[in-house]
């Protein structure tokens, strides 16, 4: 059970967090997401927010568009570690991490 456990808090910490986020088309019908600063982007093409280090894709749906979402992982230093801040520009490497 501890085995389980330590597997899934592991693959949480790995894979962060996925959420979706499903637009309208356009009035066109073209299949294009919108940023969060309003630009369009293309159907497959993957950018990150850097100011929050959060990665989006651009996916297609039936009748809207669908942005996934992913997040960094939530961590909290322990005894033994602190957090270091990410050393990079685009996702994940802008992520927060532990050093032990």
């Amino acid at each position: 059970m501890f085995r389980l456990l330590l597997f899934l808090s592991l693959l949480t910490l790995i894979l962060g967090q996925i959420s979706y986020e499903y637009q309208y088309r356009r009035g066109g019908g073209l299949l294009e997401c919108t940023d969060e600063k309003g630009a369009f982007r293309k159907l497959g093409e993957i950018w990150t927010e850097r100011k929050s280090c959060i990665q989006r894709r651009c996916l297609p749906g039936a009748f809207k568009v669908i942005v996934q979402i992913k997040r960094c992982p939530k961590i909290e230093p322990s005894e033994n570690c602190t957090i270091k801040a990410g050393n990079g520009n685009n996702f994940p490497d802008c992520c927060k991490s532990l050093v032990c």
